[in-house]
């Protein structure tokens, strides 16, 4: 933050680049999304020459309004991408694009589609075997089966998530693999599985992503329990209770800054508006 001033004062472009993208990783780390999403936009202003840049921003855009609930300026942040990809035979970035669209779908309850636009991701990884893509898609669809209650789907997808856990390198996608199967096993009444499982992952409350926080310490707190292990399981419920109003209060803020980003937003395109419909009368009486 005090570099930035510097760079933006004498337009320095690269570093300008290289200062949002860290800032819009530490905003979403943090939690707090509506700052992310504006050093996003932030980015897509110098991102102008290089459409792929300008894709990757667009989606992680939609990404954060999908989080936040804003699903119709979602959708127009996924429609930006593809407009920006249109006449061009990219199957990584449609694949990407589609991965989008299948969260947005699902926060619509629209799970159906949001299966049919996880598949076209899920496949495109699959062919390319990209391991964390695999997993995040694969703990994705196995989310919306459960919802959409196709029980053969989400046990199909738990058994290919289980096969996933032992080649996975990094925590997050780890994680991401382990806790919907572990879910699973506890709602299988098989909590022994289940601890296995959680006690292989080895991870703390702060290695996991805010957004999964609640569901970790509920995990915890269901194997402790199983094991009659209540003072265990009652210091992860506390621990929730405290996450859960941290959250509360984070989509508060998020909201009310947001909403005053937005605000912003419709206010200038109404002055650019204005100022079009003066600059066309002064052009017609210039011709008159």
């Amino acid at each position: 933050m005090a570099v930035l001033p510097l760079a933006e004062q004498t337009k320095d472009t690269t570093n300008l680049m290289l200062l949002y993208n860290n800032l819009v990783a530490y905003y979403k780390k943090s939690n707090r999304k509506a700052q992310a999403f504006e050093y996003e936009k932030k980015c897509l202003e110098y991102e102008g020459k290089c459409p792929v840049m300008q894709v990757a921003s667009s989606l992680s855009m939609a990404g954060l309004l999908t989080s936040m609930n804003n699903l119709s300026l979602a959708e127009e942040y996924i429609e930006n991408a593809e407009k920006l990809l249109r006449n061009k035979d990219d199957r990584r970035t449609i694949a990407q694009i589609s991965y989008y669209k299948a969260r947005l779908e699902f926060a619509r309850k629209n799970y159906n589609e949001a299966i049919k636009y996880i598949d076209l991701a899920y496949s495109y990884f699959v062919d390319k075997e990209y391991t964390n893509q695999i997993v995040a898609a694969l703990s994705d669809k196995a989310l919306f089966a459960k919802h959409n209650k196709d029980l053969s789907l989400y046990e199909d997808c738990i058994n290919k998530l289980e096969g996933y856990i032992g080649e996975v390198k990094s925590i997050t996608y780890k994680y991401a693999a382990t806790r919907p199967v572990a879910k699973y096993y506890i709602d299988k009444n098989n909590s022994a599985k289940a601890k296995l499982l959680m006690d292989n992952l080895d991870v703390s409350l702060d290695n996991i992503d805010w957004n999964n926080r609640d569901e970790f310490l509920e995990l915890k707190a269901s194997i402790a329990k199983s094991e009659r292990n209540y003072l265990q399981s009652i210091g992860c419920l506390e621990q929730l209770n405290v996450y859960q109003d941290s959250m509360r209060n984070a989509n508060v803020s998020n909201q009310i800054i947001l909403s005053e980003q937005l605000y912003d937003r419709e206010k200038k395109k109404q002055e650019i508006n204005q100022l079009n419909v003066k600059a066309d009368v002064a052009q017609a009486n210039l011709n008159t």
